[in-house]
Formats: C-alpha cells, sequence, structure tokens
C-alpha cells in the first residue's frame, strides 16, 4: 500500500509539472504576440532609421545647401574620415 501512495505522488507531481509547463508555454506565445503587436505600431508610428554612410550624408547636405542657394557645398576632403565616421 506504501508503494501505490508512492506512485500515485508520483503521478500528481508529474501531472502538475506538465500543466505547469503547457501554462508556460501558452502564456509565452500570448507574451510574444503582444510584443510583435506592439513593435508593428511602434514601426507604424516612428518608421525606421536607415544606416547612411559619409558620402551620402555629405551628398545630402550639399543638396539642401545648393536648394537654398548657398552655394558653398561641403567636402570630405578636409576632414578627417576613419571608418566611414568623423
Amino acid at each position: 500500500m506504501n508503494k501505490k501512495k508512492i506512485g500515485i505522488c508520483v503521478a500528481i507531481f508529474v501531472i502538475v509539472v506538465i500543466v505547469i509547463c503547457i501554462v508556460i508555454v501558452q502564456y509565452s506565445k500570448h507574451d510574444l504576440e503582444k510584443v510583435k503587436k506592439e513593435y508593428a505600431q511602434t514601426l507604424e508610428k516612428y518608421g525606421v532609421v536607415k544606416k547612411e554612410n559619409i558620402s551620402t550624408m555629405i551628398a545630402k547636405f550639399n543638396t539642401e545647401i545648393m536648394d537654398n542657394g548657398l552655394n558653398t557645398p561641403a567636402y570630405d576632403d578636409y576632414l578627417t574620415v576613419e571608418d566611414g565616421s568623423y
């Protein structure tokens, strides 16, 4: 009879552990869906920042300068450039 009680206790323990694992997995899936939704909303609201190199930035800056009639463009020859940054 003692072995029966131990067997029942072990079976109950295993069932409880399985139920807890299932609950954790379901909660994680729900949380993941929530995070994905928030991420999509953030992207929609703020957009994405694109990585640019120095040459592209200088070209955009010079375009703005010339469009505003200043006619003094920037050159990267005068600056110290190392690994794409000043």
